[in-house]
Parts: C-alpha cells; sequence; structure tokens
C-alpha cells in the first residue's frame, strides 16, 4: 500500500500544484511594488509610485492601480502618444488584485503636471477618446495631472487584464 500511496500523492501534488498556479497571472503583469522599482530604471524617471486601492460608492468597490512618474531634471517628455500608450499598458499589468480602472499622472522634476495639452491627441491616438459629455470629460488632468481609464476602456484597447509588461522605447521620455 506504501508503494502505491507514493504515485497517488505525487500525482495529487501535481494536480493541486497546477491548479493553484492556474490561478495565477500565467506569468503577465507584475505586482505593484516590483513595478514601482522596475520604472525606476529607466532614464528620466526620478521617481516613482504604484499603488493599487480600494474606493466604495454606496455598496459598489472599485479597484484603481494609481502609477505616478518624476521626470529627473532635464528630462521632457519625447513622444507623448506612446508614453500614454507605455504608462497606460504597464498600469494593465500590475496584477496584485482584479483592477477596474487606471490613474495615470507625469510631473516634472518640480511636481508640476508635465505638459498636459498633449493627453488629448495621445488618448485619442491610444484609442481613448474624449466623451461628448462634458460631465465625462477627461478635462480635470489639467488641473489635477491625472489622467484615468476603466477597465472596460483598457481591455478594449490592451486586452485582458493582467496585461504583458510593456518594455520601454528610448522616444518616452528625453532630455531636452
Amino acid at each position: 500500500m506504501q508503494k502505491h500511496f507514493r504515485p497517488v500523492a505525487l500525482a495529487t501534488l501535481a494536480v493541486v500544484g497546477a491548479l493553484l498556479l492556474s490561478g495565477c497571472s500565467g506569468g503577465r503583469g507584475a505586482d505593484a511594488e516590483t513595478t514601482q522599482t522596475r520604472l525606476l530604471t529607466y532614464p528620466g524617471i526620478a521617481a516613482s509610485r504604484v499603488v493599487v486601492g480600494d474606493s466604495m460608492s454606496g455598496f459598489t468597490v472599485s479597484r484603481y492601480v494609481s502609477l505616478s512618474v518624476t521626470l529627473k531634471p532635464g528630462f521632457v517628455v519625447g513622444d507623448a502618444d506612446a508614453l500614454a500608450d507605455w504608462l497606460f499598458r504597464t498600469a494593465w499589468s500590475v496584477n496584485d488584485k482584479k483592477l477596474d480602472g487606471a490613474l495615470v499622472s507625469v510631473q516634472a522634476a518640480n511636481g508640476d503636471p508635465v505638459a498636459w495639452d498633449y493627453w488629448p491627441a495621445a488618448l485619442e491616438q491610444f484609442g481613448l477618446p474624449q466623451s461628448d459629455d462634458p460631465a465625462a470629460s477627461r478635462s480635470d488632468y489639467e488641473v489635477t495631472g491625472i489622467v484615468d481609464a476603466t477597465a472596460e476602456e483598457l481591455e478594449s484597447v490592451i486586452g485582458p487584464w493582467p496585461a504583458d509588461i510593456p518594455e520601454p522605447t528610448d522616444d518616452l521620455i528625453v532630455t531636452g
């Protein structure tokens, strides 16, 4: 019986392990802490903050990732369209918990929001057009420096959560 028990025990362990692994993100994405640390390795980024947080409205809980980067002194946004794409793909790759959306911001070295006048065109290029409804407009980024996207929008542009970790290009953030 002991000889029969070992193969059954090993088979059970293998099945349980496979089931546990299949519940993971399948190697896609990275947690918030890893993402925050990885952002600091890219040229031109002085500081990063990646936080997954919950908010409640009535009985509904929403979970967003907030991704913020601060540029090093002397660096500017090179390709706004590519930067918007890269930042939202990076945010959508954060795999701590299933997300309902993402908030993204970029600050200059002095902490001011970076050239938010380019965001409408960059978001349009990315696939997140301005709403015709002023109440649903993304115009707050001009004041707050924060751009947001819902899970539905991100899934339609990027695909299912969590996304693969995107690689940056050399023209996202440049010396200026």
